[in-house]
């Protein structure tokens, strides 16, 4: 896989988030961003992730015909739902990402087993320590 982007730049309002970033990673290259507070980066990565557009410039994806074309985010903050079970959770991530209700499901499964904790497939989120959130949270990028 290949990602470009070129000139890519993002304003809120009078604030500018994003000026004139432009790189390109190739393969199985991990990038890093790195900055202080409000240097941009989790705004950069909500672009990549499609989130969120760009004001200015384009980002293109170029993959080969055996790669996944998808990618996965797994974000700082929390985004699950506390009130849903983990099963509940992890099938609306799957149905949102186009995988049938079988195929999400056997998708789940397997990953909460090599986590450890399919036990808890029926168990509400709320419930779940901080750490297994976290895998659920992975689980959710994953899928």
């Amino acid at each position: 896989m290949k990602i470009e982007l070129k000139d890519i730049a993002k304003n809120y309002d009078a604030v500018e988030a994003v000026k004139n970033v432009s790189f390109t990673a190739h393969g199985k290259q991990i990038i890093g961003l790195v900055g202080r507070n409000g240097a941009g980066k989790t705004t950069l990565i909500k672009m990549l992730m499609g989130i969120i557009k760009p004001d200015l410039g384009s980002i293109k994806f170029n993959y080969d015909e055996n790669e996944n074309k998808k990618v996965g985010f797994l974000p700082e903050e929390r985004g699950l739902y506390l009130n849903m079970t983990v099963k509940e959770q992890l099938l609306f991530i799957a149905r949102l990402n186009d995988l049938s209700k079988k195929e999400g499901l056997e998708n789940i499964k397997y990953y909460l087993n090599e986590l450890g904790i399919l036990d808890y497939l029926n168990t509400k989120v709320k419930k779940l320590s901080k750490g297994n959130k976290q895998k659920i949270q992975l689980i959710s990028a994953l899928v």
